[in-house]
């Protein structure tokens, strides 16, 4: 048994096709079988039942366990040795909501990639439930996302506080209640309160996400039936309609920070952008590693890192609150 064995068959008994397996691992697939035919010699039983679908025999299901914590240890084993040698080489896979992606990272990868140029970064972007999911299995070493529940088999550092701001284009003020629109603004920017615009268009983000949660939960707590003008998962379709008047809408601060400050999409006279006292508007932004899994010195370096740049990131709206 080798762990080039181990490895291939992982593949295989993931995608319960040697087609796709072997395409994947960039081999033939008799050179696939071969690796399998391997280990089932080198244990004495049969691994898969070669039958149409590819399934896993009660052995096959308990080797893929085995075969998971053999090789997190190995992987493990090199980076204790690389540390201890002081060595700033290897590789680091990082998890990304999709969203997230190309609003963080730039922040935080081209200077990590100057710092320490031997290390290889490898990014999968995915749902922050698939995320979590790859953290807990130790797929990945690295994952952004929320706070994530203590029992998960996850370790998190709070990177920062993202807050949901409420967008006010002072246009739809302005066509909505006319005469009355100097006294609307002035009562928003004295003290934010939903219940004084709530006669507006809004753009809704859909439910299954955490901005159009929050965004129900406020019109329910407050009583109103909002005036929905669209619905969307899509928060940057959703922002881009805002700034150009459509409706007002709860948006996350990381997208309205990147679309006003870092494009001058809209200016503070055209928009007015609110923090809200609402308790469920604030949520801490972290950085994830698996609680099973070493934290290498690269690894480390690169949450050290994060927190200097998030700062310098998406997360602070400045005077525009």
């Amino acid at each position: 048994m080798n762990f080039l064995n181990l490895e291939y068959f992982l593949v295989a008994a993931e995608e319960l096709n040697f087609t796709r397996a072997s395409k994947r691992l960039f081999i033939s697939q008799q050179s696939l079988s071969s690796h399998i035919s391997k280990l089932e010699e080198d244990f004495q039983v049969q691994l898969f039942e070669r039958s149409s679908p590819l399934r896993l025999t009660t052995e096959g299901k308990y080797l893929v366990a085995r075969a998971k914590e053999i090789c997190r240890m190995r992987d493990d084993t090199v980076r204790e040795i690389r540390d201890i040698g002081n060595r700033e080489v290897g590789d680091i896979i990082i998890g990304s909501p999709r969203s997230w992606g190309r609003l963080l990272l730039p922040y935080i990868l081209p200077e990590y990639t100057r710092r320490y140029p031997l290390i290889q970064l490898h990014l999968e972007e995915g749902t922050r439930t698939e995320i979590n999911a790859k953290l807990s299995d130790g797929t990945l070493d690295l994952g952004f996302g929320f706070l994530p529940d203590e029992s998960s088999g996850i370790e998190a550092e709070v990177l920062c506080t993202e807050r949901i701001l409420l967008l006010v284009p002072y246009k739809v003020i302005h066509e909505i209640y006319r005469d009355a629109s100097k006294t609307i603004i002035s009562s928003l920017m004295q003290k934010p309160d939903v219940s004084v615009i709530r006669d507006c268009p809004f753009l809704l983000s859909d439910e299954t996400s955490r901005t159009g949660t929050v965004a129900r939960d406020i019109f329910r707590d407050l009583g109103i039936t909002p005036h929905v003008v669209l619905e969307s998962r899509n928060l940057e379709t959703l922002l881009e309609l805002c700034l150009r008047g459509m409706g007002c809408m709860f948006c996350p601060e990381t997208f309205v920070a990147e679309a006003i400050l870092g494009r001058n999409i809209a200016s503070p006279t055209e928009l007015g952008v609110y923090e809200l006292p609402y308790q469920n508007c604030n949520r801490a932004i972290a950085i994830s590693t698996p609680s099973s899994k070493y934290k290498s010195k690269a690894v480390r370096d690169f949450i050290r890192l994060a927190k200097e740049c998030v700062n310098d990131g998406p997360f602070n709206m400045g005077k525009l609150i």
